[in-house]
């Protein structure tokens, strides 16, 4: 096996928390201990990523670039776009010194992408993009759709042009990209997101434990959401269904895990709605997250818009019962798995709906039960298939 020099462009990384960024910690890691040196070109500081939560490891350096966020107006989707200084220039400043094979850029929306791809061009070295997602505005609104549509056929066709390889989390999003590809061929490749399934798995008989570490109530039903309190996400309209359906399910109990914009609201609707059992537990570190899905029985996800939420897999990983709606690539994660009901709409009424049909039908003797093909969801199977990625760049050669 060739050992690598790898450069990951990505704006977000821990501590700041979300899916790409769990994405790119854990192939990072995954590649240094095969070996790899890894070089990780990022917005975030690194007096933050010193913490020993995120236990790094040999192999792996983080280089800083100095980024500005836009103001979150008129979506708030726009405050996650970064618009770094002088970007173009470190990509190819790294590439010399490091000594860089390949470079891995994540998201497509984010200019410290596109100058990564146009650096790595421009010095004739081998480029992989990552899609983490489909949309930057969301797919909702003239306005969004027409700004979307205009980015993805003058910005994004030409990244993917530029591009020696282009993956996917899901086949919706891999198919979305060819869309705008002005030439389609075996460069595109569909690779999810991952978790570590032995921490899961080992974690399944300890349910009681970890309902009492956390304070739960150990005979009640779990309804769990674990993401960012944010418009998209559904989170209020959950906490109004779960107000409804608690008068049809007295044992029901309702945790919410994360934070975000909507905190404020979402913390008053619960002190305001004394008619329901509920608790908010702030960000868990990701090594610790798997006890609170263990501890719960439902995962409620009523997104209205998504690509590949890492919590979906969590939740798989841990054979709950998962309520969500079908949008961006969840039904393709949820194809085959079998304790599943999709909200039929985004009304507080139709998630009511989905709790009560999902509860009506939950089968306690096979809760937590191990899905089939998990493993294609485990980091070790992951790296590897982007290992094969990457030397099939190499060998392909950079597009010129």
């Amino acid at each position: 096996m060739k050992l690598m020099n790898v450069l990951m462009a990505t704006t977000f990384f821990p501590p700041h928390v979300g899916g790409a960024e769990y994405h790119v910690l854990n192939l990072s890691k995954h590649l240094a201990r095969r070996g790899h040196r890894i070089t990780v070109l990022t917005s975030a500081l690194k007096k933050a990523l010193s913490d020993s939560r995120y236990d790094l490891g040999k192999n792996i350096e983080i280089v800083e670039v100095k980024t500005y966020f836009l103001p979150a107006r008129p979506y708030q989707s726009l405050s996650s776009v970064g618009i770094t200084i002088r970007s173009q220039e470190k990509v190819r400043e790294l590439i010399e010194e490091k000594d860089i094979e390949i470079v891995h850029a994540h998201g497509h929306h984010y200019p410290l992408s596109w100058n990564t791809i146009k650096a790595a061009e421009a010095v004739h070295v081998p480029s992989v993009l990552t899609l983490h997602g489909l949309y930057a505005l969301g797919p909702t609104g003239r306005f969004g759709r027409t700004i979307e549509e205009l980015f993805n056929v003058v910005l994004f066709s030409r990244m993917l042009g530029k591009s020696t390889s282009v993956i996917g989390l899901t086949r919706t999003i891999t198919e979305y990209a060819k869309k705008y590809a002005r030439e389609i061929d075996n460069r595109f490749y569909t690779i999810p997101n991952g978790v570590d399934v032995d921490k899961f798995l080992k974690a399944k008989p300890l349910k009681r434990f970890f309902r009492r570490k956390y304070d739960l109530p150990e005979n009640a039903t779990v309804f769990l959401y674990c993401g960012r309190f944010a418009e998209a996400k559904g989170v209020l309209e959950f906490a109004k269904a779960a107000s409804l359906f608690a008068k049809r399910c007295k044992q029901a109990f309702f945790l919410f895990v994360g934070g975000g914009p909507l905190s404020a609201q979402l913390n008053k609707w619960l002190e305001t709605n004394r008619g329901m059992d509920s608790k908010i537990v702030g960000w868990v570190p990701n090594s610790e997250i798997h006890e609170l899905y263990i501890a719960s029985d439902f995962y409620v996800l009523p997104s209205k818009w998504e690509a590949l939420p890492i919590t979906i897999i969590e939740a798989l990983a841990s054979g709950l019962h998962i309520v969500a709606t079908p949008v961006g690539g969840i039904p393709d994660v949820l194809l085959h798995y079998p304790r599943k009901t999709y909200i039929r709409g985004f009304s507080s009424t139709k998630i009511a709906d989905a709790l009560e049909d999902a509860y009506s039908n939950f089968d306690v003797t096979n809760a937590h039960a191990t899905p089939e093909s998990l493993e294609n969801f485990d980091w070790s199977y992951i790296t590897t298939e982007i290992e094969k990625v990457y030397y099939e760049a190499l060998e392909h050669g950079p597009n010129d």
